[in-house]
């Protein structure tokens, strides 16, 4: 029975950190009622992507706004347009984050089995 215990105690130790990932919090943007009508989920690329063609749309309606005369148009859409560009180097810096290098995922995976094998092998043999 003891055996057993160390057994997935090192095989849980083990695997621990390759399960563990840090989890971004977000606040929600959207109303509840928003939310359950919608049943999409966007990566966050394509996010990326929606954000720079808002922002490039942003930019047409200020300069289109700017050319008809209405300063109330620039004076709507210029601070949204300030927040999109934060927005736009936060996602860009938090997808560099979280890319991970291809070679990476097998090698854990090759040591995670080996050291599953080592700790049965030396938990048999004891």
């Amino acid at each position: 029975m003891k055996k057993y215990l160390l057994m997935f105690l090192l095989v849980t130790l083990l695997t621990l950190p390759l399960l563990a990932e840090e989890k971004t919090s977000s606040s929600p943007t959207s109303t509840p009622e928003q939310t359950q009508s919608q049943k999409t989920f966007y990566t966050q690329e394509d996010v990326l992507l929606l954000v720079e063609q808002l922002k490039a749309e942003a930019d047409a309606a200020i300069e289109n706004a700017y050319d008809e005369g209405y300063k109330a148009g620039v004076q709507e859409y210029a601070p949204k347009l300030a927040s999109l560009e934060v927005q736009i180097e936060w996602l860009k810096s938090e997808n560099k984050k979280q890319n991970l290098e291809k070679w990476t995922i097998p090698l854990w995976t090759c040591v995670g089995a080996g050291a599953g094998f080592l700790g049965g092998w030396i938990i048999r043999g004891n």
